[in-house]
């Protein structure tokens, strides 16, 4: 759970437009998604003893 509250931490600071409009561009984007997909991965590996 700690981990996914961090990941949406850091979806808020990417996301957020500290000098205007928020964006989040493909860097940020691959890099939150590449978090999320090994989370998911770690997860499913705890649960099947993987």
């Amino acid at each position: 759970m700690l981990v996914m509250a961090a990941l949406t931490v850091s979806l808020f600071i990417f996301g957020y437009g500290f000098r205007g409009r928020g964006r989040i561009n493909r860097f940020e984007g691959g890099l939150l998604l590449a978090a999320y997909v090994a989370y998911t991965a770690y997860l499913i590996s705890s649960v099947f003893g993987l």
